[in-house]
């Protein structure tokens, strides 16, 4: 599914007014394999995957052994890739673009094995962006969202790295702009689970990927409550209304380990395709309410939707934190047509929307009510998931012990209420 290429260089944007999506990084006219992914005709943006010459990188190893760290020079990828190329392990997943820029690395096991290793898993992280030479990166504007479209083999979770590069007056959307400045990283919405030495991990490591299937990520950085900033090298103000510019650079994307893959023994090797990365408002969205039996919907909640194709085939994804009351958006780059969509949260057993008419990338759906009690998030309701509740009861959040997925109300404390929405759905299986 291919986006237009906009002729950048002819659009005179005003900051802050863009009237539609704005194409910044599409991969689809670069030579493949050959060379790093490019601003323009030859100016790098993601240069490497590169760990060793930044000490914010934690716990990054080799894509071909995680259990050795990364060397600047040796196993770990960054490239363009195609829907021809054999190389590695195969082409470029299908159902986007045929072109889209790659990267795989591993994260370990958090064994100290060298300088970047972190004793404690969970503060494991990778910023991935440009390096070691005076390159570009390419300019947006902070007032319009940041989309993008991604796949990724592995559970994941991604986050935006924004630099405050000085002296863009003049710059258009998605021209080239300079390397200097300072860097925020982005996190999503999940910032309150695993806080390590005052970085939550979802400030780090901000929206979690679904595995196996493209997915479009927006950042729409004037809703600050959704999105937690941490400084890396700057003054944290790339927030709306912060500072004087509105234009800023995209230095990169930041990535951590999924909820449940941290510190997995032996380490995760990744695999991704980042693809179509625009800035501007998009053309629409999928929008729905739903609740979540027994569970408080004042409290937010992250809905997952899948779509499936007319051969049964899930090849679209997405998620979104609820507002109060159980309302949320999906963004998505899906073309016109009639979908099954499945929706799903953390404990709720998915549930099964036919015939999902997608117009202009917009539906609007009722979801109704999802049944709780999937501790294990497994789509089914079992022994597995009393044994969470068991393991946590009686415990509140802070406490030794508490596993937040034993929470099923939301009130982050386990009691009989948790016990008795499960026993209402032993032994249900989701759609």
């Amino acid at each position: 599914m291919k986006k237009p290429v906009f002729l950048l260089a002819s659009l005179a944007l005003i900051p802050g007014a863009l009237a539609a999506e704005t194409t910044i990084l599409d991969f689809d006219a670069q030579n493949f394999a050959t060379t790093p992914p490019l601003v323009g005709v030859t100016d790098y943006w993601l240069r490497k995957v590169e760990t060793e010459a930044s000490g914010q990188n934690k716990n990054v190893g080799r894509w071909d052994d995680p259990t050795l760290l990364n060397t600047t020079t040796a196993g770990n990828i960054n490239r363009v890739a195609d829907a021809l190329d054999s190389k590695v392990s195969g082409p470029v997943p299908s159902g986007n673009s045929t072109q889209a820029n790659e990267l795989r690395w591993s994260f370990t096991d958090g064994t100290p094995v060298g300088p970047q290793q972190d004793p404690n898993p969970v503060n494991t992280w990778l910023r991935a962006f440009c390096t070691t030479r005076a390159l570009v990166v390419p300019v947006f504007d902070m007032n319009q969202p940041i989309s993008v479209d991604i796949w990724t083999k592995e559970p994941l979770r991604i986050t935006l790295n924004i630099r405050e590069c000085p002296n863009l007056s003049g710059f258009s959307v998605g021209q080239a702009g300079n390397i200097s400045g300072s860097v925020e990283c982005v996190g999503g919405p999940e910032n309150t689970i695993d806080a390590v030495a005052g970085w939550p991990v979802g400030s780090r490591g901000g929206i979690e990927l679904m595995p196996g299937i493209w997915q479009t990520v927006r950042f729409d950085l004037t809703d600050t409550s959704l999105y937690t900033v941490r400084t890396l090298s700057g003054e944290g103000l790339v927030l709306p209304g912060a500072n004087s510019d509105t234009l800023l650079g995209l230095d990169g994307f930041g990535f951590a380990p999924s909820y449940n893959n941290i510190g997995q023994a032996g380490g995760v090797k990744h695999e991704v395709y980042i693809d179509n990365v625009r800035n501007g408002t998009p053309a629409g969205e999928i929008t729905g309410s739903m609740t979540l039996q027994g569970w408080d919907m004042s409290i937010p909640i992250k809905v997952r939707v899948e779509f499936e194709d007319g051969s049964g085939n899930i090849f679209w994804g997405g998620s979104a934190m609820t507002s109060p009351g159980g309302d949320f958006k999906i963004a998505n780059n899906l073309p016109d047509g009639t979908y099954n969509m499945y929706v799903k949260t953390r404990s709720g057993l998915r549930k099964l929307i036919s015939g999902v008419a997608v117009s202009n990338q917009s539906a609007t759906l009722t979801v109704g009510q999802l049944l709780n009690g999937d501790c294990d998030d497994n789509n089914v309701t079992t022994t597995d998931d009393y044994l969470i509740i068991s393991d946590s009861f009686d415990l509140t959040e802070g406490d030794a012990g508490y596993n937040w997925r034993a929470d099923l109300t939301g009130d982050k404390t386990i009691t009989t209420d948790d016990y008795l929405l499960l026993s209402d759905n032993f032994d249900i299986t989701g759609d």
